[in-house]
């Protein structure tokens, strides 16, 4: 839990030393560990005391002292004093669309606006207007944005959920009595959004288990009785602003009690339809037969069970197991009862390259070669370096001299290191529907990826033209990102998916899953509508650093949840094969 703490204090000083218009490169740094800490395997408290802390990547004497501070008093110095410059509320401002570091630092210097409640208010008297570089469009843009954030609030980016949800049932499962822990609710169905962490604990002694619980959540936990006889929950804060519900019950009944808490309610009300139809119905936790029980030969039937698993359960109500990414409370249930759910879905293990990554070429913080390193580290087979194009001039992008050098560069490291590289770019859609680079240039690349990242103001006509245009160009062999989204903080630009979808199967072009954890773009919803119109999908990273390798999963638990199967994703075969099977250029 230390790691999800500190990491959120990290990032909170970044933050801030954005809004004071501190160093890039010290921001950098703090955004840095702050991922890092996220993804660090083991408790920070033993790298600490084992005197490990400077062999983190990304740890200097500095950050290594702030993190010893931590460990020792609760506190960083520096972000205490850091809050006494800029109020801690002004960072609730960047979360609206618009308003970076530097807006909001003017917000508050000129308007004294420290929270969104007194945003809103500045907003809707018509102060923001009077600010120099605002005027009315822009503080109707605030105004649109604060209702978009409004309906979102109390929502997570599901990978943000996950990480304390993780952390925290591995906590609960090395605590004397606890049997068995899994998570539960949104992030085990794999949403993309999560109100709070839900797990689901087996244990003898429930109060033990349960106090025990509470503890390891600190003094703001609150305990409740459990919706079931038997049962206790235990609720509290994990970090970042996310909170957990831990539901403790008997080790008989947890089964039940997973396949309630994980939902959706429509789905659960369909299953339990099908087991009524077969003779069963649920008294609490337990499935009691509304039948006679039959006393002669051998069939003599149990009147009254506690499934012994989820499976179980499933078998009595007529159905194969359905796994939790599948739970949409839609049709899934009819499609299961028919036999039309894929036999598996995929996996990580499935995933043998990742086809859109950067280095310190462009935005990256890490060079061609560390990329190679993490991705074989990940056991990946083969990665596309898709460095940015020159109109993004915030990301570094690469000049046609720069990209050409980075190309021989990327070439004769594969040669060297024998690890299969596809020289490529994410190249940036223009708003005419042009591309950022000329077309023999584009040619020259054995991997482009056409990306939307300006002028998302553009209406839905004009969106939809621009990627209409990129699919039919002949070197684009995936769209990246495809609706711009950003998780919480930007609803994707107007577009016509559907059409482009339509096209991009006409054209042999794949649509992108980017499994970063503020996009998951595709959503499993259109990837399964992508995947029904018969267009090519892949999953990929848009890793800017080999640690960032790691979201894969998030875009395959996304994946999951669209009901894909490895032969459905590009990047799940042989490198000659993924070359054979995409789009040539013309």
């Amino acid at each position: 839990m230390k790691n999800l703490e500190l990491a959120a204090q990290f990032d909170r000083i970044a933050s801030l030393l954005e809004v004071l218009s501190e160093s890039p490169f010290k921001i950098r740094a703090y955004r840095r560990i702050a991922r890092t800490l996220l993804e660090l395997p083991e408790p920070i408290e033993d790298v600490a005391r084992e005197g490990r802390l400077r062999e983190i990547p990304g740890v200097g004497d500095a950050i290594a002292g702030k993190i010893e501070e931590y460990l020792s008093t609760g506190r960083i110095g520096l972000l205490e004093r850091l809050k006494q410059q800029i109020p801690e509320g002004v960072l609730e401002l960047m979360a609206i669309p618009g308003i970076g570091a530097r807006t909001a630092r003017l917000l508050y210097e000129q308007l004294g606006v420290a929270s969104l409640a007194e945003l809103e208010a500045a907003a809707r008297a018509g102060r923001i207007r009077q600010l120099k570089g605002m005027g009315q469009r822009s503080e109707a843009a605030i105004l649109e944005g604060i209702q978009q954030w409004h309906r979102q609030a109390g929502l997570h980016p599901m990978p943000y959920v996950l990480g304390p949800a993780e952390a925290l049932a591995a906590a609960v499962q090395k605590l004397p009595g606890v049997a068995r822990v899994d998570l539960a609710g949104a992030v085990r169905r794999a949403e993309e959004m999560a109100e709070q962490a839900e797990l689901v604990v087996a244990a003898a002694d429930v109060a033990g288990a349960t106090g025990a619980i509470r503890v390891q959540l600190g003094a703001e936990a609150l305990l409740q009785p459990g919706p079931w006889p038997g049962t206790l929950r235990v609720s509290g804060p994990v970090a970042g602003g996310v909170t957990a519900e831990v539901l403790v019950v008997p080790p008989e009944a947890y089964a039940a009690a997973l396949f309630f808490r994980t939902g959706p309610a429509r789905h659960v009300e369909q299953v339990s339809e099908r087991l009524a139809d077969r003779g069963w119905r649920w008294e609490g936790l337990r499935l009691v037969s509304s039948l006679e029980p039959e006393r002669e030969g051998a069939s003599v039937r149990d009147p009254s069970r506690a499934p012994a698993s989820e499976p179980d359960m499933y078998r009595l109500a007529g159905l194969p197991w359905i796994p939790p990414e599948l739970r949409w409370g839609e049709d899934e249930v009819e499609r299961a009862a028919r036999g039309e759910l894929p036999p598996r879905l995929v996996e990580v293990s499935d995933i043998v390259g990742d086809l859109h990554t950067h280095t310190v070429a462009s935005d990256g913080v890490a060079t061609p070669e560390e990329m190679v390193e993490g991705a074989r580290a990940s056991g990946l087979r083969y990665l596309a370096v898709t460095d940015h194009s020159p109109s993004l001039t915030i990301a570094r992008g690469l000049t046609v001299e720069r990209l050409r050098a980075h190309r021989q560069h990327l070439r004769a490291l594969s040669e060297r290191t024998g690890f299969p590289l596809l020289t490529g770019a994410e190249v940036d859609i223009r708003p005419d529907g042009t591309l950022d680079y000329p077309d023999d240039v584009l040619a020259s690349l054995d991997w482009v990826v056409a990306s939307i990242h300006s002028h998302f103001r553009l209406d839905e006509a004009a969106q939809t033209r621009r990627l209409l245009a990129a699919c039919e160009h002949p070197a684009v062999k995936v769209l990246g990102h495809p609706t711009g989204r950003l998780l919480g903080r930007r609803e994707g630009y107007p577009v016509d998916l559907e059409a482009v979808l339509d096209r991009a199967a006409e054209t042999g072009t794949a649509v992108e899953i980017n499994a970063s954890p503020d996009r998951l773009d595709l959503s499993a919803r259109w990837a399964r509508r992508a995947r029904a119109l018969g267009v090519r999908i892949v999953v990929s990273t848009d890793a800017h650093s080999p640690a960032q390798l790691g979201f894969l999963r998030y875009g395959v638990l996304t994946a999951r949840h669209a009901g894909l199967a490895p032969d459905d994703l590009l990047n799940t075969r042989p490198l000659e094969e993924l070359i054979q099977s995409v789009k040539p250029h013309r």
